[in-house]
């Protein structure tokens, strides 16, 4: 072969080379630097304007530049301008020109806006999600670490870092679920030490209301017991209640010898405990209510007597009382494939961890070669969509915990932005995001636990 054809396709062989490496490459490294100076807004935020009022910014793609008086302008891709009053701020990044930035603040429902600009200046605009704003508003949410980590991964600068090793997120994990298992366990305490305080309170009422009579040597035979009224007429498990009548018993006669029934639902009569039955006399009977489940709502029912007398029970009438359903509090638990059901979860998601089932850990994170990589990420997590709880249940109180170390905390979070405590809605809505910091790693980790309160033994489901 001649030597200029070989020359021509070496050439050629290099150029195919270098072409297959470039396309290699954008398999891994994005067109990083195109469009600087925009960004994407996912909410609807209210920033401060110039005359500081608020300015309403829809969602989508706005170009920020500066203007005079440090404002920044946002030009929308689609529709008109808007005019925001900036803070300055300065930096340490060389940069080629204006960098615009999104950050997201640790400060539930707040984001920022960044203006990197060349020469070590800057602007940086808080705005909500809603239209009330705080004085004194604290822009210290954006560090000069975060604004490194983002500008080196905009501009496509060195290669993907290797994150630091993870601490030990297993014990942190566990850390939290012992923390909030204490805390429901506590509500139900506070619950139950509650209706034992009611209870004492009537007590004291009833003692009031005690007859006395005069001590007997043997107690004497007794007619049919009846029972003419109960004080209060309805209750709660561990209410203290009085029953009041005739021929219950003589004075003397052990407590042992009266028993007291409850019908507390349908098909279900409970017997009390005799150590919370009080015999005062041949008329009154002090009784604590038995543990209540299994209703929904008060249920009529009744009170009955049975009393034992030479080898015989002779039961009383029965009187009316209407029990209350006993409100507890517990963590949501469905099985783990009916929690996937009603996942609707942001990408990306780096894998789906259900330590328990009522435990769900969720981890959002991008691969090297994705080229959201380079930028952080955010998103939301929507759990339980259009769900509701059945049986009068209702949502108390939604657990988050960022799975994160306290060095982290300027670079990840997640929060509840939308939840329905007090009601039968339990769908929540979580907002997540994490910067590309080379410090801590790309990625957030977070539990999330439902705790719902209503009546015990009945479904919610």
């Amino acid at each position: 072969m001649p030597r200029r054809y070989l020359l021509i396709a070496s050439l050629f062989l290099l150029a195919v080379l270098t072409a297959a490496n470039g396309l290699a490459d954008k398999k891994t490294r994005p067109d990083v630097q195109k469009d600087l100076d925009t960004v994407t807004l996912r909410d609807t935020l209210y920033f401060p304007s110039p005359e500081g009022d608020n300015v309403r910014v829809l969602p989508g793609t706005y170009r920020l530049s500066r203007q005079k008086g440090d404002l920044v302008q946002l030009q929308a891709a689609v529709g008109g301008l808007l005019m925001i009053q900036g803070t300055p701020m300065t930096h340490g990044e060389d940069v080629p020109g204006p960098l615009a930035w999104a950050p997201m603040s640790r400060e539930p429902n707040q984001q920022h806006l960044v203006l990197i600009e060349p020469g070590g200046r800057g602007l940086e605009a808080a705005g909500r999600t809603t239209e009330i704003r705080a004085r004194g508003l604290l822009m210290d949410t954006v560090d000069p670490g975060r604004v490194a980590g983002y500008t080196s991964g905009r501009l496509g600068r060195g290669q993907p870092e290797t994150p630091p090793e993870r601490p030990d997120i297993e014990a942190f994990r566990q850390v939290v679920i012992e923390r909030i298992d204490r805390e429901i366990e506590d509500a139900n305490q506070a619950f139950e030490a509650e209706r034992i305080r009611e209870g004492r309170i009537k007590l004291r009422e009833l003692e009031n209301q005690r007859i006395y009579e005069p001590p007997k040597r043997r107690p004497g035979p007794i007619g049919n017991p009846y029972i003419e009224d109960v004080t209060p007429s309805r209750g709660g498990q561990h209410m203290e209640i009085l029953i009041e009548g005739r021929d219950f018993t003589a004075y003397q006669r052990p407590a042992e010898d009266v028993e007291v029934f409850f019908k507390i639902r349908t098909g279900t009569t409970v017997k009390v405990d005799p150590e919370h039955v009080d015999v005062w006399n041949s008329k009154q009977v002090q009784v604590t209510v038995p543990e209540i489940e299994g209703i929904k709502s008060s249920y009529e029912g009744w009170i009955r007597l049975y009393v034992k007398q030479d080898g015989r029970i002779i039961k009383s009438n029965k009187k009316t009382f209407t029990v209350e359903p006993t409100i507890v509090c517990e963590l949501l638990r469905e099985p783990y494939n009916h929690w996937r059901n009603h996942w609707e979860l942001g990408a990306p998601l780096k894998d789906e961890i259900v330590r328990e089932s009522f435990h769900a850990t969720i981890q959002h994170a991008y691969e090297n070669d994705d080229p959201r990589y380079y930028f952080g990420g955010d998103g939301y997590d929507i759990f339980w969509s259009g769900q509701r709880l059945k049986n009068t249940w209702k949502v108390d109180t939604i657990h988050l915990q960022a799975l994160e170390m306290p060095e982290w905390q300027a670079s990840q979070g997640a929060y509840v932005r939308t939840s329905h405590p007090g009601t039968s809605n339990i769908e929540t809505k979580i907002r997540w995001w994490w910067d590309r910091d080379p410090r801590y790693g790309n990625y957030i980790e977070y539990v999330v636990m439902f705790c719902i309160k209503g009546p015990k033994g009945v479904p919610y489901r």
